[in-house]
């Protein structure tokens, strides 16, 4: 995602886990990064997207902190969902889900949708 980010001049903000992983991040082009370990998800997205709300969501984490993103989608915001990392490793069922809140998104017009990838 990085690599498209620079290659189409789009910038990014990069939810991250641990703060070590920063620099990663940022070396390989990362804009913006929220560390969920230390800062408030939502308050930093309103800081960055100024109260607008995120335009584009990639998201392969999904679970509590996918809703999260979900519900910081601007007005006709998009947010795909391909992956379920919030579950690896899990037997609470509770990890695999992703609440949203359904009246922000209907009269919002966002829109949150799911695929994978296919190998061959």
């Amino acid at each position: 995602m990085l690599q498209l980010a620079q290659q189409y001049r789009f910038k990014t903000i990069n939810v991250i886990r641990r703060r070590e992983q920063e620099s990663i991040i940022r070396n390989l082009g990362g804009n913006e990064v929220i560390c969920t370990a230390d800062e408030d998800l939502r308050a930093r997205l309103q800081e960055l997207t100024a109260g607008k709300g995120v335009e584009r969501a990639i998201d392969c984490v999904a679970g509590e902190l996918g809703a999260e993103i979900a519900r910081n989608l601007a007005s006709a915001g998009t947010m795909f969902v391909f992956g379920a990392l919030s579950s690896h490793r899990q037997t609470d069922p509770a990890k695999f889900t992703m609440p949203l809140f359904a009246p922000r998104m209907i009269h919002s017009t966002t829109t949150v949708a799911g695929g994978g990838f296919r190998v061959g």
